[in-house]
């Protein structure tokens, strides 16, 4: 027994000096003396490869050449462009069970930014979304006539798209920024308006979208004078 317990002894050394050995070798740049624990980052050493790379960014900015952005652009207002195309587009980002569920999506008004932040692009996308936010903001009512699903469609993608535009527009010209503004202001005012809850958490998820990490001074222009006021807005997001 003794002799059993001596030889388990040995081999738990071993391996003990074998695996500080690999970790002392492992570790070039002394991560383990701050993360000793294995749940922690670099437990085992640096990663091999760097998450980023300076050469994938440069094969991408090679790949990716001022020609090929143009033919983009060209392609999405054509797209954006296109009645077809953007009423399928809508309606299928519009209606609960058909391409979204009940609540707001991040990833869809992240979308919508890298969109309306390409000038050329936005621009054109502004003109053809608006009639799509002034039929949301056209009537108070809409809650009691449509069906859940078909309602709460319309304000995710409304809020999505608010949300998105808010964040992108920065990039325009003044005046075009003063007439995005004003349209984001109008949807808004009709948004604490409306005399129903259940969209409620859908808006406040947007708004905090729009602003999240953004300087007041940035994000102001939502509740001047005139537009919202700021108790509805403490409301909706509470």
């Amino acid at each position: 027994m003794c002799t059993h317990t001596h030889y388990i002894y040995v081999c738990v050394c071993v391996c003990v000096c074998v695996c500080v050995c690999v970790c002392v070798q492992a570790d070039v740049d002394g991560a383990h003396a701050r993360f000793p624990d294995k749940n922690l980052q670099f437990w085992n050493g640096r990663a091999a490869v760097p998450p980023i790379k300076a050469a994938s960014c440069r094969m991408r900015a090679a790949a990716i050449t001022p020609e090929y952005l143009e033919q983009v652009k060209a392609l999405l207002i054509e797209r954006f462009s296109t009645p077809a195309f953007m009423d399928g587009l809508i309606k299928y980002l519009s209606l609960v069970q058909s391409g979204r569920g009940k609540h707001f999506v991040g990833s869809l008004a992240q979308m919508w930014k890298s969109l309306f932040k390409v000038k050329a692009v936005g621009e054109a996308l502004l003109l053809v979304v608006r009639p799509f936010l002034a039929k949301v903001v056209g009537c108070k009512d809409a809650h009691a006539r449509l069906t859940s699903d078909a309602y709460l469609g319309q304000q995710c993608m409304a809020a999505e798209v608010v949300a998105g535009l808010v964040r992108g527009i920065k990039y325009w010209a003044p005046d075009k920024q003063l007439q995005a503004q004003k349209l984001v202001r109008e949807v808004l005012d009709f948004v604490v308006s409306i005399p129903e809850m259940e969209s409620a958490g859908v808006w406040a998820s947007g708004l905090r979208f729009a602003i999240f990490d953004r300087h007041p001074s940035r994000i102001s222009w939502v509740m001047t004078p005139g537009s919202l006021r700021p108790a509805n807005v403490l409301l909706m997001c509470c």
